[in-house]
């Protein structure tokens, strides 16, 4: 097992350095870090997925408006109000996923 420094309180008021060391905390047993390994592995598992989740509502919202819009440009009974409309959500949506790809933002 490992061994873990003890301090006196006198010591830590000696040089403060040593409390980032110090700690109250028991050792974990060996079920208690197997089952706090599990809740880990857990929580980026959830994780994962809840990322995954929300990039592909994300893509699917983006697509649908994308969608909506080259509909509407190609519509040949849509307005010209409706089809400047069109153009502008497209380049926002060109002009955002270019910022997002290249990691630059505008100021």
């Amino acid at each position: 097992m490992d061994m873990v420094p003890t301090y006196n309180v006198s010591d830590i008021i000696a040089n403060p350095k040593l409390l980032k060391e110090a700690t109250l905390a028991r050792p974990m047993t060996p079920e208690e870090r197997k089952s706090s390994i599990k809740l880990e592995e857990w929580k980026a598992l959830v994780n994962h997925v809840k990322d995954i989740g929300i990039s592909l509502f994300a893509l699917i919202a983006v697509s649908l408006f994308i969608y909506i819009c080259i509909s509407t440009l190609y519509n040949p009974a849509a307005s010209v109000d409706d089809k400047k409309w069109a153009t502008s959500v497209v380049t926002l949506i060109a002009s955002g996923t270019v910022g997002y790809l290249t990691g630059k933002s505008s100021k």
